[in-house]
């Protein structure tokens, strides 16, 4: 039962590390293209909230084991 405790754990902690980091590049990059008189990831998901998913999928993809 403790180890089953602990995985979850591992697993929240990880997924929310992750996703902060996933959000904290969307907001680079949406500051990057206000600077630049862009306008930044918008074409996954409203207002490009999950382009940083839709980019880890895409380098996923395009790896060759």
């Amino acid at each position: 039962m403790n180890w089953l405790f602990v995985i979850i754990a591992i697993v929240v902690v990880l997924g929310g590390v992750l996703g902060a980091c996933a959000y904290l590049i969307w907001i680079e990059r949406k500051l990057a293209a206000r600077i630049q008189d862009r306008i930044g990831p918008n074409r996954v998901g409203p207002w490009g909230l999950l382009q940083s998913i839709a980019d880890g999928l895409k380098f996923l993809f395009k790896e060759e084991v």
